[in-house]
């Protein structure tokens, strides 16, 4: 009687186990198929996006990186005559370090954003 007790008992948890873990389980996917920003879509080719720790989602494409905060965007662009513009607009990649700052990898460079200074350095 006490084998059987003890077998209901671990099935028991097993059950309440995966049922807690499937009911309170959440995804930290970003998913969306348009950007409309103030009825313009969004149309470049997008090679990735990256959401930041204060919600900002950064978006590298072929033609320059865009930041968008849920109802404007802001865009980053090379231009010859600016020294402080991106280095390049083929954007590929974007990460966060500690200090909240971002990395950006271009096709050719690695740019640095600060965050305090809201500036962009070549690595």
């Amino acid at each position: 009687m006490s084998i059987f007790k003890n077998t209901i008992t671990y099935i028991c948890l097993i059950i309440t186990f995966f049922t807690l873990n499937i009911s309170f389980s959440q995804s930290n996917s970003l998913n969306f198929h348009e950007l409309d920003i103030h009825g313009v879509l969004f149309n470049k080719k997008v090679n990735v996006l990256f959401k930041d720790s204060y919600g900002y989602l950064w978006i590298g494409s072929n033609s320059g990186l865009y930041r968008y905060d849920g109802h404007d965007l802001e865009e980053y662009q090379y231009d010859v005559f600016d020294a402080n513009s991106i280095p390049n607009n083929n954007i590929n990649s974007i990460i966060e370090d500690a200090y909240k700052n971002l990395w950006i990898g271009s096709e050719s460079y690695l740019i640095h954003y600060n965050r305090k200074k809201t500036s962009l350095k070549v690595c």
